[in-house]
């Protein structure tokens, strides 16, 4: 019984090697688990064989595992840099708002572009596109609050403009951009994410 066992088992193993070079080769593939060379694996037993490619299947399977591993960090990474940068994404709805041109001596004292929620709700991040390319200065910077706390202060805006993105991620009321130097700033295409955005009413925006 146990010879018949044992031929039975290389019977097995046999099958299962020509199986899996029939594979390779439909693959295209000609080469051995674990880098084997060609003289090196004419000289190995089916046993041996075998043994090659069960530790080559856990190699794999270890190397998948490690690449997950390696993926869920980087999703991390990214997520984490995404907030410090204000460019994370997670909202359910978005608001769409005109801007305005604050700062500089023509505007005088229209230092400030003032958005009123009406009510507290959750913003997760703003976007908005500005330029200071108006009248002979380029020297606009801006200062940006949510209520009384801040979000950036002293941001350099740049003459031919850029989009912005800032991450807010708390309730508030109201949104303010501040010039924050004697330069005309120009806002425009201002879009307010979070939650539940459209069933806001009465929404102002003003510059004061």
């Amino acid at each position: 019984m146990k010879n018949s066992n044992f031929f039975d088992k290389r019977y097995v193993m046999k099958h299962f090697l020509i199986a899996a070079v029939i594979i390779l080769l439909m693959a295209g593939c000609s080469f051995h688990p674990l880098g084997i060379p060609d003289e090196e694996w004419e000289q190995m037993t089916i046993e041996q064989r075998h043994d090659a490619y069960i530790k080559q299947q856990e190699l794999t399977r270890k190397r998948l595992e490690l690449e997950e591993q390696e993926k869920e960090i980087e999703n991390q990474k990214l997520a984490l840099e995404r907030q410090q940068n204000g460019i994370t994404a997670y909202s359910d709805e978005m608001l769409r708002l005109n801007g305005g041109i604050i700062g500089g001596e023509f505007y005088g004292d229209r230092e400030q572009l003032v958005i009123s929620l009406g009510r507290f709700v959750w913003v997760d991040r703003i976007d908005f596109y500005a330029h200071d390319n108006v009248n002979r200065h380029c020297n606009g910077r801006l200062n940006i609050q949510v209520d009384h706390y801040n979000i950036v202060s002293n941001l350099d805006i740049k003459k031919r403009g850029k989009k912005y993105s800032y991450y807010i991620g708390r309730y508030c009321r109201n949104i303010v951009f501040e010039a924050a130097s004697m330069d005309e700033v120009s806002i425009s295409d201002i879009e307010i994410f979070g939650t539940r955005m459209k069933t806001i009413h009465g929404i102002r925006v003003y510059i004061d």
